[in-house]
């Protein structure tokens, strides 16, 4: 993967952009779960968190979706001087083993 840079102001307001799309394409967004007492809908939880200080910086839960959508996450850039790798995660609340991350720096 290629990383670059992105100079920001310490304390600023940022937006990181993310866009999901699903290699999956389906009907409708129900999880697969046949023990679950009703119908159960995917979605997902975007955490963006800066590795050096142990803060989360932005969380947003994602509804289903079917094919794409685009989710921004709002958040005050740290507070340290200098280079900070943040990390953003993708989790499923619905299955295991589809969770993700990338350093974002």
């Amino acid at each position: 993967s290629n990383i670059s840079w992105n100079p920001v102001t310490v304390g600023e307001e940022c937006v990181l952009c993310v866009k999901l799309q699903s290699l999956n394409l389906r009907q409708d967004s129900r999880a697969y779960a046949p023990k679950f007492p009703k119908a159960k809908h995917e979605s997902w939880f975007l955490v963006l968190g800066c590795i050096d200080s142990g803060e989360i910086l932005a969380l947003r839960r994602v509804a289903s979706f079917l094919s794409q959508t685009i989710v921004n996450l709002s958040f005050t850039a740290p507070r340290t001087v200098g280079r900070c790798i943040c990390t953003l995660y993708l989790m499923s609340d619905s299955y295991i083993g589809l969770d993700q991350q990338y350093d974002n720096t």
